[in-house]
Parts: C-alpha cells; sequence; structure tokens
C-alpha cells in the first residue's frame, strides 16, 4: 500500500529522487516508523495515506542531507570553479540507494541517530573514520576563498 502511495504521488511535489531511486527507501522506512502493529487493510491504507506525504515532504531535504555527508563522497561529487564561483554536483542516486549507506542516513536523519532500519555497527563504525580522513582532506569553496589572498 506504501509502494501504490509512493507511485501515485504527485510529480510536481519537489521530493527529489523517492519515486525513481528511493521508492524502497521511502517504504522501509515508513514501515519501521509507522506500523508497529499487524492493522486491517482499510487502517493501512488509511495509514499509508497519512505516513507517506508525511515522509515526502522532507524527503528532497533528506537527499540534500545525503550529499553533504562526507562518507557519500563515491556517490556524490562536488565541482567548484573557483574563477566563475560556479557549483556543481553531480548525483548518482540509483547507486547511493543501493549502497549500505542509505540505512546509515536515514536512521541519522529521521531517527536522530536511533535505528530505524537495520544497520551493522562495523560498517557504521568504518563510515565514521572514512568521513573524519575525508573532512580533514576536503576542500570546500570557503577554504579556496581564504588561501587565495595568501597565493
Amino acid at each position: 500500500m506504501c509502494y501504490s502511495e509512493v507511485k501515485n504521488y504527485p510529480t510536481s511535489a519537489d521530493i527529489g529522487h523517492a519515486k525513481s531511486s528511493g521508492i524502497f527507501a521511502v517504504v522501509s522506512l515508513s514501515n519501521s516508523i509507522y506500523y508497529d502493529d499487524c492493522k486491517n487493510d482499510e487502517e493501512l491504507k488509511a495509514l499509508a495515506k497519512e505516513c507517506i506525504p508525511e515522509l515526502l515532504n522532507k524527503w528532497y531535504e533528506f537527499e540534500e542531507y545525503a550529499i553533504k555527508q562526507y562518507h557519500n563522497s563515491d556517490y556524490f561529487l562536488h565541482d567548484f570553479t573557483y574563477r566563475n564561483q560556479n557549483y556543481k554536483i553531480t548525483s548518482r542516486f540509483p547507486a547511493y540507494y543501493h549502497s549500505q549507506n542509505i540505512a546509515f542516513d536515514l536512521n541519522d536523519f529521521f531517527g536522530s541517530g536511533r535505528e530505524l532500519l537495520p544497520e551493522d555497527s562495523v560498517v557504521r563504525k568504518r563510515l565514521k573514520k572514512i568521513e573524519t580522513e575525508l573532512y580533514h582532506r576536503h576542500i570546500t569553496p570557503e577554504i579556496i576563498r581564504d588561501v587565495q589572498p595568501l597565493m
């Protein structure tokens, strides 16, 4: 029921890649958050009509959050041209939605670190280490602006 609710959601809404690449992430998350007990079909249908729009209204914000995470740098390439202040992001959302990172990011964004979806603790520790390493080596437009006058 959640799947069909996502598929029938208006395409005019700004929901990022939720209908194409992220549909199973939306369905999994909605099941984890909203479906505690077994309910009859009518209650499930009503709950799907309520929870899917609630999740999809936050989905674009979630994707913006995922793009900014250093551990997702394999899926989102940031390119900044200092000369003309042009900033471009090349995204690979289909690959991201099939990665192990999706569960961590969904848990962090929607659950505030609570485990809504199953995740591997060893992988989470590894991601934190990778993120720390990338953060220390990452060059942002702000760093370029600060360093430019010194050159």
